[in-house]
């Protein structure tokens, strides 16, 4: 994680943002940095992958809530109304994360080329899974990221990338729960 930590907060110490969020317009992906523990927060999620980087958080939708601590990805394969707080943040190490919003139609267009999750399915209707993020995941993100810096690697190289990253996604540990969105439309 040391390499994508590096460089969300190089990103954001460029753009002069020493807390909040970062919309990353090259990537499209967001970058967020906190020094603190915050309230709980009301928002609407939308399909994404979210690492985080450094520090924990809190997500609850309903009766579900997960923490999210470093080195764990959260993936939300549908709109959904969470509430979320930060809780391990401080100065000295601040909570980072990064948020790459998912492309349903990528997504869709690659899933008939994919072999069956290998988990477990489960019945449980939860659009939230967590779990430790994948080293090829973190590298793929990691190249994605340097490719949007370039006009010439952005144009041919990001898109790419782009797919690669939506087919982990679906060979990965998240993959049962975008099958299920995918294939049954859930």
């Amino acid at each position: 994680m040391t390499g994508l930590l590096d460089r969300a907060m190089a990103l954001m110490d460029q753009a002069g943002i020493p807390r909040g969020g970062l919309a990353h317009t090259e990537s499209g992906m967001h970058f967020l940095r906190f020094d603190a523990p915050s309230p709980k927060q009301a928002t609407v999620y939308r399909p994404l992958l979210c690492l985080v980087l450094r520090g924990a958080k809190q997500v609850s939708a309903g009766a579900h809530s997960l923490t999210v601590a470093s080195g764990q990805s959260l993936l939300v394969s549908h709109a959904l109304p969470v509430v979320s707080r930060i809780t391990q943040a401080t100065p000295e190490t601040p909570y980072v994360a990064l948020v790459f919003p998912l492309d349903l139609d990528l997504l869709r267009g690659l899933a008939p080329a994919m072999p069956p999750a290998r988990g477990t399915r489960s019945h449980d209707p939860f659009s939230i899974t967590l779990c430790s993020t994948d080293p090829a995941m973190e590298d793929a993100l990691t190249r994605y990221l340097e490719q949007c810096t370039g006009d010439e690697t952005r144009q041919f190289l990001a898109p790419i990338t782009r797919q690669e990253i939506h087919a982990r996604l679906l060979l990965g540990p998240h993959a049962d729960t975008l099958q299920k969105l995918l294939w049954h439309e859930t």
